[in-house]
């Protein structure tokens, strides 16, 4: 059962590379694996994809797609921190939450304390003109979204990356604290030897070039 579960487990990670992430480094559209070097060669040793493709001339909105590996059923959302360093704590962050009945990609802001903050009014509204979710998938084995995020350039928001900048990217996982609510997401590891602790690319990228 082990044998024929990895089996499955590795021809699931193909069929996301032959279609989500099908047109990676064609074009416009960049894509990378955490670890680094994993994709597109192994792509199931990747804990993470990310997929990125910038606005054309006539756009404000980069095109992400997030994929992780869900290797625990509590493993319920995943996001992207977009930061001047390779270390959470004072970032702006969207999150992909997935419950039995809903998939949500909203914002937050990972605040030096550790702990995010809830949802407001002011966030709630910069959600609504500045994200919108176009595509998720919740496996077993796998969560998947696809969302537009508006570039934001120029303008200084706690909640949202001004994209025309570099960022180092953090990825982190885990479990949502309540189901009735996806927003307020549940701690990862902060165990660095967890599959939960919190992953970074190594150098910091733009996604818009």
């Amino acid at each position: 059962m082990n044998f024929i579960r990895l089996v499955y487990i590795f021809c699931f990670l193909a069929t996301y590379q032959a279609t989500e992430f099908e047109k990676c480094n064609e074009g416009r559209k960049a894509c990378l694996g955490i670890p680094e070097g994993c994709f597109p060669d192994k792509p199931n040793e990747c804990e993470y994809i990310i997929g990125f493709e910038p606005p054309s001339n006539n756009e404000e909105y980069v095109t992400i797609e997030l994929s992780t590996h869900r290797f625990t059923p509590h493993i319920d959302y995943i996001a992207i921190g977009f930061s001047d360093d390779r270390e959470m704590g004072n970032e702006p962050v969207t999150v992909c939450s997935f419950t039995d009945d809903d998939k949500l990609v909203h914002l937050t802001w990972d605040p030096p304390i550790k702990f995010n903050i809830p949802a407001t009014e002011e966030i709630l509204q910069v959600e609504s003109e500045k994200v919108q979710l176009l595509d998720s998938k919740k496996t077993d084995d796998r969560l998947y979204c696809k969302f537009k995020q508006h570039t934001n350039k120029g303008e200084t928001n706690p909640y949202l990356a001004d994209l025309s900048k570099q960022y180092h990217l953090l990825f982190a996982r885990g479990p949502l604290f309540n189901h009735a609510e996806p927003r307020v997401l549940g701690a990862h590891s902060f165990n660095n030897n967890s599959l939960e602790f919190p992953q970074s690319t190594s150098v910091k990228l733009n996604l818009l070039e």
